[in-house]
């Protein structure tokens, strides 16, 4: 009996050995990665590591709890192998709260192709008793795509006061891809994208 109990403690190690700390998996085509934040440096390999395997980003969102000061919030991303497999890449950008600086991280990758996931950026909250906000955000780029994107943030506190700027962007061919609000202040995300001909 104590060989059976020994043997079973053993396998049952060795499955969850075979996960990736911060992975779950939920079926053989779905799967899910949680993330704390202080762990956002594995993010950019775990995303390879997960493309690699045929899976393509379905979903991401962020959780913390704001009762608990020192807490450390999650990203979760889920996944999914997709009907038809498509080979994806993936950038996963971390900027400060700033919206030049990230529109100049965006512009930096959508020039190369890659194409913001809508549920990001995602506005988060670093450091001890949470002293430095961020953006988190994640580009995804279909391999097979000849499109490359541009990008314009818009930041305000009140939308009368950016709506030239807004039109301005619609004029350009730009659209919303975006929107986050993160305390008093809205962060607008708009995209143009551009297909180049063969």
């Amino acid at each position: 009996m104590k060989t059976r109990a020994i043997l079973l403690s053993i396998l049952i190690n060795l499955g969850l050995v075979a996960l990736t700390p911060g992975q779950g998996l939920i079926s053989p085509t779905r799967n899910r990665l949680i993330i704390r934040s202080d762990q956002f440096a594995s993010v950019q390999q775990l995303l390879d590591d997960q493309a690699a395997r045929g899976y393509v980003v379905s979903g991401i969102s962020y959780h913390s709890r704001i009762r608990d000061l020192h807490s450390k919030g999650r990203l979760e991303i889920d996944l999914e192998i997709p009907p038809t497999p498509q080979k994806h890449e993936y950038r996963a950008l971390i900027t400060e709260m700033e919206p030049m600086g990230l529109q100049k991280a965006l512009n930096e990758y959508g020039a190369k192709g890659f194409r913001l996931v809508g549920q990001t950026p995602i506005p988060l909250e670093l450091g001890l008793v949470r002293l430095k906000a961020m953006f988190v955000a994640v580009m995804e780029k279909n391999v097979a795509s000849a499109s490359h994107y541009d990008y314009r943030v818009v930041s305000y506190r009140h939308q009368p006061w950016v709506r030239k700027q807004i039109s301005q962007a619609v004029t350009d061919g730009f659209s919303q891809a975006c929107k986050h609000q993160f305390g008093p202040l809205t962060y607008l995300v708009m995209e143009k994208i551009t297909t180049n001909s063969p």
